[in-house]
């Protein structure tokens, strides 16, 4: 019988969104896939896990940025010194990698802007700035610290590509989807919609492109005035933004809502009661809402990019609209307020956890 192996998990930026959904399904995983190494996790937010094998280690600095680099190049190494712990593996669940030895590292690589290359941004633009810096900084960061030799998780086949353009080998990175979970739509209340919910679920970043929606919703305006179209376009955003600000600009109030963060079961009711779903956003890793928004059967209008053409290439209520096109999206609305019939859902495979177990499996020779 082959003796246990030590792996950490470097998880330490993993506090919320998407990075810590990423982090509690590893260990929902774990559960189901590796019961036998032992695994310590060190995390910057408090994590309960009842389970032999996983250990959660909080009492470190890295949430921080200075504190996460001070940590990736000294502290863990540090950390295992003084506790006398030498891993087999080091997994990084946070888009780079940390310095220890020769030790084998995985690291799970789910930032798109440093791959976005048909894209820049101006620093000296208050709202751009953290774009540029995760264009040119941190894209200089993860080429410092993941190795050639690394493995590497990506989410879709367009963030492979992009790897392997930068000279990556293409035999150590493994596409893996983040798993959607089973959802049960039919226990699922919906969201009144009497007046045709356009809803669209994202945070306030430049490249979400929530301001080609306001032009849009104008553009019909003008075109058609107040009373031919009935609609709302809903955005998860709180009213100190300044997308809110461009709305009031616009006199587009009576056809906004900002209904701020929402818990996920609250998202569920609106893809459920929505006329459709929007997703301008031109850069993504995933866009997980594609994914919810065709599990409900709902037309999708979405800007036409690789992620979501691989994501919805086989949905046929798909709409890509180009994402700059104020004109398109608005003929794109107009169509989406139109009766159509609501298909099943589309099935996704949702168990690639299993082939990055695989992958820890290889390495340490199971």
């Amino acid at each position: 019988m082959s003796m246990s192996k030590i792996i950490f998990v470097n998880a330490t930026a993993c506090t919320s969104g998407g990075v810590l959904t990423i982090l509690n399904q590893f260990i929902e995983n774990i559960k189901i896939y590796d019961r036998k190494n032992i695994y310590y996790i060190f995390s910057t937010k408090n994590i309960y896990v009842n389970l032999d094998n996983i250990n959660i280690i909080t009492n470190i600095k890295g949430k921080k940025y200075l504190d996460r680099i001070k940590w990736d190049l000294f502290g863990i190494k540090g950390w295992a010194k003084k506790n006398n712990i030498v891993p087999d593996l080091i997994i990084s669940l946070q888009n780079t990698g940390v310095r220890f030895g020769d030790i084998s590292q995985i690291v799970y690589l789910h930032q798109p802007l440093p791959f976005a290359t048909e894209f820049n941004w101006n620093f000296f633009k208050s709202d751009e700035r953290i774009l540029w810096i995760y264009k040119n900084i941190y894209r200089w960061w993860i080429s410092l610290t993941v190795r050639k030799s690394s493995n590497i998780i990506v989410q879709t086949e367009w963030m492979k590509e992009a790897l392997v353009a930068r000279n990556y080998n293409k035999d150590k990175i493994l596409t893996a989807k983040p798993d959607i979970g089973n959802i049960q739509i039919e226990n699922i209340k919906a969201k009144k919609n009497e007046e045709n919910i356009l809803f669209y679920p994202a945070a306030n970043y430049k490249y979400k492109n929530h301001i080609v929606i306001i032009k849009a919703v104008r553009d019909i305006l003008d075109k058609y005035g107040p009373d031919k179209y009935n609609f709302k376009v809903v955005f998860t955003l709180s009213k100190e933004s300044n997308i809110y600000k461009a709305v009031l600009k616009n006199g587009l109030e009576k056809y906004f809502e900002f209904i701020d963060s929402i818990s996920y079961e609250t998202v569920l009711s609106y893809y459920k009661g929505c006329q459709a779903v929007l997703f301008p956003s031109y850069i993504e890793t995933f866009g997980l809402p594609l994914i919810e928004g065709s599990k409900f059967g709902k037309k999708i209008l979405v800007s036409e990019c690789s992620y979501s053409k691989e994501i919805l290439s086989d949905y046929s209520l798909a709409k890509f609209l180009k994402y700059d096109d104020e004109s398109e999206w608005s003929k794109g609305i107009i169509d989406s307020l139109k009766d159509y019939e609501v298909r099943p859902g589309r099935l996704i495979n949702n168990n690639d956890w299993k082939s990055v177990f695989d992958v820890i499996q290889n390495i340490l020779k199971i």
